[in-house]
């Protein structure tokens, strides 16, 4: 039998631990639909993404590390990669994500377009284009030169 001070302990950490069950990790967070006016990204749990932009559509692959994070310098850290193809041409991108709430932000590390960052709105799980099934991602030739996305 539980002493009253084990059954207080228990009823402590009971809630603790249920809800630490039902939190999302970042690489969950990040599955699902991302927009702004001029983008829309879409991130799959199998690793595919697809990006909707001005420029046209481009589809492939991201690695996300979530625990990897800006410390106390104001120096991004690589923690989102893209490897796209776009028309034929392979396309690679590397950003900061930050989540801000139900937005992300992502500063982009290309020197070529240094602080064009964009914020994103995740779109309800009944949004239209979410719905509407991924194709597979294309295959990324690695031998050929790839362009910076930014």
């Amino acid at each position: 039998m539980l002493s009253v001070r084990q059954s207080a302990r228990l009823a402590l950490i009971l809630p603790c631990l249920l809800l630490c069950s039902c939190m999302e990790t970042p690489q969950e967070k990040l599955i699902g639909r991302w927009f702004n006016k001029t983008n829309s990204i879409r991130f799959t749990a199998e690793g595919h993404v697809r990006w909707n932009s001005p420029r046209g559509t481009a589809q492939g692959y991201y690695t996300y590390d979530g625990s990897a994070r800006r410390t106390s310098s104001s120096v991004p850290v690589r923690n989102l990669s893209l490897d796209l193809t776009r028309k034929g041409l392979p396309l690679q991108a590397d950003f900061e994500l930050e989540f801000l709430g139900d937005k992300l932000r992502l500063t982009p590390l290309s020197t070529a377009n240094p602080g064009a960052i964009i914020v994103l709105k995740r779109a309800g799980k009944d949004d239209e284009e979410t719905l509407i099934p991924l194709m597979e991602a294309p295959a990324i030739d690695t031998n050929s030169q790839a362009t910076v996305l930014n």
